[in-house]
């Protein structure tokens, strides 16, 4: 794919088809934009982090996985820009939290677990710890 092909413009001046950015952290997007509002698959590279990314008119939504430099991994539901329903969270050192998120705040029962040995269980409501 040569320059032509992508970073372009449409007629109202908005970003439109697909898209490289390139910051300047070295990190790199890929992606579709439609009428200046991301759109689609996206794709987020740098300093080892890998995600894939959902939007619909430039909100996230859809599954978002991700991958941190170093072995940390994250995947879960976003809806209109907000972590909704069921969420892990894993470190390279094996500690793993799980629940769900409603509106982007942890609501309902989450599970921390440290190396598939000790298991700890909390209850959140709106974000807000409630019970340990």
């Amino acid at each position: 794919m040569n320059n032509t092909d992508y970073n372009r413009y449409n007629e109202h001046g908005q970003k439109h088809g697909y898209w490289v950015v390139r910051h300047a952290d070295g990190c790199e997007e890929r992606g579709i934009y439609v009428n200046g509002a991301r759109h689609g698959h996206w794709d987020l590279r740098g300093y080892g982090n890998v995600s894939a990314d959902q939007y619909v008119s430039s909100k996230q939504n859809g599954i978002w996985k991700l991958q941190g430099a170093y072995g940390g991994e994250a995947e879960g539901n976003m809806v209109n820009g907000k972590r909704h329903g069921r969420w892990i969270f894993q470190n390279a050192l094996s500690f793993v939290s799980e629940g769900p998120f409603v509106d982007g705040d942890r609501h309902g029962q989450w599970i921390f677990r440290a190396f598939d040995v000790a298991e700890v269980k909390a209850e959140y409501r709106h974000g807000v710890l409630v019970e340990n």
